[in-house]
């Protein structure tokens, strides 16, 4: 059962609060106006919506700020690949972006489970994972990865991706265990497409958990699953790796499974007997 704030339904065009518990249904949901978080499921394509409110937003802004690559070493990369090197999202007015949309996905993933998001600052970037749990003692990792909502491209192409390559032009070794890919698709009631705005100074995001695909999946159809980047920008020259939505698990499947393991008490949004 999610818990819906007032404030938050109307982020997402929910102006009447009665119509939007008709709409989404009252089995699943209930209103908490203690808790400024907003959580549903879209039965039709498996997805959990996520919202992060301002301190979510302003935790993740600080932390991508330390992180920064284009900070970090920006300025020594090369020609080939100094797109990537600083952050392909990074740009002298927004130094931290490319850092920022992917904690927003371990912030979301962190509201989902109760498990605490990883603050270590590295030059060399993380570890190839960003969540680990034990279960039966054998360590789980899991690695959230967070685009943005492209509708150019889901009109020519619905499958979603996740980068295949390292700076070197190589083929990355999968770390994790697991892969939870997920979408920046709304901030501040804007659908993710108004080029004049960013959520650099956004109160409210809205991420949309897409599914997990295991390390092997991806690995099992590697030759097919390779392509170019999801960009418009000419000068990209980075590989993806392109998955199927029905590949998915879906993020309920995956909470139930490993619900032992997750802390639903902190996870401030709802206790897994509500679901």
């Amino acid at each position: 059962m999610g818990y819906y704030d007032i404030s938050t339904l109307k982020l997402v065009g929910y102006e009447n609060i009665d119509k939007a518990i008709e709409q989404i249904g009252k089995e699943n949901c209930k209103v908490n106006i203690e808790w400024e978080k907003m959580i549903f499921v879209d039965q039709n394509n498996k997805s959990v919506f996520v919202s992060l409110d301002k301190n979510d937003i302003e935790f993740c802004k600080k932390l991508a700020e330390k992180r920064s690559k284009y900070k970090i070493w920006g300025d020594k990369a090369t020609p080939k690949n100094k797109a990537w090197d600083k952050g392909f999202l990074n740009s002298k007015k927004d130094s931290s972006r490319t850092e920022r949309v992917g904690l927003y996905g371990e912030k979301a993933f962190s509201i989902l489970t109760g498990l605490p998001v990883d603050e270590t600052v590295s030059k060399k970037g993380d570890k190839g994972w960003d969540f680990e749990i034990v279960v039966n003692k054998q360590n789980i990792k899991i690695d959230v990865k967070t685009s943005l909502k492209e509708i150019w491209r889901e009109n020519i192409d619905s499958r979603l991706y996740m980068r295949a390559d390292d700076r070197r032009g190589k083929l990355k070794v999968l770390k994790a265990n697991y892969y939870f890919l997920t979408s920046v698709i709304y901030y501040d009631s804007i659908l993710f497409k108004d080029k004049k705005t960013t959520d650099i100074n956004a109160d409210n995001l809205i991420i949309e958990m897409h599914g997990v695909i295991t390390k092997e999946d991806i690995l099992r159809k590697k030759e097919e699953r390779i392509g170019g980047p999801a960009t418009k920008n000419k000068n990209a020259n980075w590989k993806n790796y392109y998955i199927e939505r029905e590949e998915l698990v879906s993020p309920i499947e995956f909470l139930e499974l490993y619900q032992s393991s997750f802390n639903f008490i902190n996870a401030g949004v709802f206790a897994w007997g509500d679901i």
